[in-house]
């Protein structure tokens, strides 16, 4: 399989920021122009304007500032590093999104309070892209998004002990962190959680849990929201029943949006274990998320995202190899709803039955995929299928590389109904979007995710 270079990588992020930047008031190293700054708050006077970031750190340094975006220009973008160190604190008031592509340092007590959605789509949100973080040094400072105020925590165990008192609070992660001195740990770290997380575009790295007959995830059970965040290296060791195992929540019955697992591994060894890069069981929505992860199992139910989903996964993708009893690139077992994904992870079933699949090991009845590709090496004792392993889910515009699967054209399921997939060779695959790719959503380059598809929002890391 073809691996994304680090020039990729670096381009894909380049491209998010200019995806994203439908934002037309962009913060940047550029003069100022089309601005009007009255008072404290500066607005845009064209469809583009441009916000000098040293005047605005100048204005910083001196009072509290507003940036407001209007139905003209409605985004609004940081596009270069930003950093005061003043009490005071910045705006961020957007018609529709703020979208966050380089670093900002907040050194002192100062704060920053975002409002998105201010008369404008009501789809849009806060995005903090691969190349672009919030960094407060003081835990004192302020934050504020959409009218509720944050508890700023930089490590897991004043969160976890944050969240045993407030499940339903509202916290972010002020600046990454190392859990390697933390040690291993027994169970989840974190308890069943209802609020919001928000990770800032911070990493959390180097987690070990280890234990026996216990649902584990750094999270143990979300019903809330976790958005714009990280884990590098998180290992879970998960043995004995009831070992549902992910990498962000053992279960997700919330929303984990813009969250990527970078690296790791993944092992739930019961029979009747669940185990994926970003979840175990998934009963909510994973949205413009990945996962990188190695999650392996000699016989339980693994899949490069979930083990388990009747939710929602949209706009998400894998890599990383899932080897199990049963096992899919995307999802293990499905009967929600997956749409525009893919999946690079190479795939192993350990058994002659069930069969493998590319984007999932079982496509139950009531399921239904969309817009998605498989294109990750799949091995099998006998059967295996190039999208499913057995299928009773309905499909639109999927598809398969057949050259890089091993799904030749008539295996796009190893059993069961696979109207609606479509076997394409390599060369078919990168020559154009396949049919049914929207172009707003997908987009292909031959620098970029080895020339296959990528998703413009959620580009490869």
């Amino acid at each position: 399989m073809k691996r994304l270079s680090s020039t990729a990588g670096s381009l894909a992020a380049s491209l998010f920021v200019a995806a994203a930047a439908k934002a037309d008031v962009t913060i940047s190293t550029h003069a100022t122009s089309h601005m009007s700054c009255v008072g404290i708050v500066c607005t845009p006077t064209a469809a583009k304007a441009v916000l000098n970031v040293g005047q605005l750190q100048t204005m910083l340094a001196s009072g509290n500032v507003t940036v407001k975006a209007t139905a003209a220009a409605p985004n609004i973008r940081i596009a270069a590093p930003l950093s005061w160190s003043s009490l005071n604190n910045l705006g961020l008031d957007a018609y529709d999104g703020v979208y966050v592509t380089r670093p900002v340092s907040i050194t002192s007590g100062g704060g920053l309070v975002i409002v998105t959605n201010d008369g404008g789509s009501h789809s849009a949100s806060f995005v903090i892209s691969a190349a672009g973080n919030v960094h407060f040094w003081d835990l004192n400072g302020a934050l504020s998004i959409n009218g509720h105020n944050y508890a700023l925590v930089n490590d897991i165990t004043t969160l976890a002990a944050s969240i045993s008192m407030a499940s339903s609070g509202n916290f972010a992660l002020a600046a990454d962190y190392n859990a390697g001195p933390d040690g291993e740990y027994a169970l989840s770290p974190i308890p069943a959680f209802s609020g919001h997380f928000e990770g800032l575009g911070h990493t959390i790295s180097n987690v070990t849990i280890r234990g026996a007959n216990k649902a584990m995830g750094l999270f143990l059970d979300n019903s809330g929201e976790i958005e714009n965040f990280n884990i590098r290296s998180m290992n879970i060791h998960s043995t004995g029943s009831r070992g549902s195992a992910g990498g962000i929540a053992a279960i997700n019955d919330g929303t984990l949006r813009n969250v990527h697992v970078l690296s790791g591994k993944i092992s739930a060894t019961a029979t009747d274990a669940l185990g994926g890069g970003l979840a175990g069981l998934n009963n909510g929505l994973i949205t413009a998320s990945s996962s990188n992860n190695l999650p392996q199992n000699g016989t339980g139910c693994i899949g490069g995202l979930v083990g388990r989903n009747t939710g929602t996964i949209d706009d998400a993708w894998a890599a990383g190899k899932a080897f199990a009893k049963q096992a899919g690139g995307i999802a293990c077992a499905n009967s929600g709803t997956i749409t525009n994904v893919y999946s690079l992870v190479f795939v192993g079933g350990r058994f002659a039955t069930p069969y493998p699949g590319g984007l999932v090991g079982d496509g139950q009845a009531g399921g239904s995929i969309q817009t998605s590709y498989a294109a990750g090496q799949i091995t099998a004792a006998s059967n295996f299928g190039g999208v499913a392993g057995s299928n009773a889910s309905s499909m639109s515009n999927v598809y398969w590389d057949i050259d890089y699967t091993g799904a030749s054209p008539t295996f796009g399921c190893g059993s069961g109904n696979c109207t609606g997939a479509t076997g394409l060779t390599h060369e078919e695959m990168l020559a154009a979007l396949p049919t049914g790719f929207d172009p707003s959503v997908w987009a292909q380059n031959p620098d970029i995710n080895g020339g296959w598809p990528y998703l413009i929002d959620n580009p490869p890391r």
